[in-house]
């Protein structure tokens, strides 16, 4: 029992990964309950999953809301333009629509596009989390990682939509533990794998691609 409870057995370990993902999943959902704030709130996320899978352990808490209110500019301007997109693609819907009726080649263009934009957006916020640049340079970067690293990009596209649309969808009994910890847990199994291809270019400076 005594070793059951050391800090350094594998089950006190594994309660403590729950305890903290079930910690900041909560801070990230409250903090994206203002829409606009959605930017800030995944920026916060990441950087507490890279804190946590590199062992520097901190209380998550303060480490969530410090980051949340360092990048909130950044982040919520980047956020902001991911907004307008949506918002222009709902108010053109009626003509995308007749498009796709008329040209059904149409719809599978839009679609790579939209998973393409999606691979992107993958590394958006964890640069913002990960690197100090400009929002410009961040997505910028953010396009040539999804170019240059083909494998990972796909598998934190398919992590992504396992996460936020198979669970929930195809698996509806796991829904409460979903809400409770799933988007804590894909930043953080995404945390390793964006891990790889961050550590590459850690003493690079600013621009990626250059």
């Amino acid at each position: 029992m005594h070793h059951f409870l050391s800090t350094d057995s594998k089950a006190y370990q594994l309660m403590m990964l729950f305890y903290q993902l079930l910690v900041i999943n909560l801070l990230f959902i409250l903090s994206c309950v203002p829409l606009f704030t959605i930017g800030a709130a995944i920026t916060a996320l990441y950087s507490v999953t890279f804190k946590i899978i590199r062992h520097e352990e901190e209380n998550v808490s303060v480490m969530y809301l410090k980051k949340f209110k360092a990048e909130f500019k950044k982040s919520t301007q980047i956020w902001l333009t991911y907004l307008g997109l949506i918002l222009l693609f709902g108010l053109g819907y009626s003509a995308i629509r007749r498009l796709f009726q008329n040209r059904p080649e149409f719809f599978f263009l839009v679609l790579v596009f939209l998973s393409f934009v999606l691979l992107v957006t993958n590394y958006v916020f964890p640069l913002v989390a990960k690197f100090d640049n400009t929002a410009t340079e961040t997505v910028k970067n953010a396009l040539f990682l999804a170019l240059k690293h083909v494998p990972q990009s796909i598998l934190l596209f398919l992590m992504f939509v396992g996460s936020t649309v198979l669970i929930p969808l195809y698996f509806p009994t796991w829904l409460f533990l979903w809400v409770g910890i799933g988007f804590a847990l894909n930043a953080y199994l995404s945390s390793f794998v964006l891990e790889t291809v961050f550590k590459k270019y850690v003493n690079v400076a600013k621009t990626i691609s250059e």
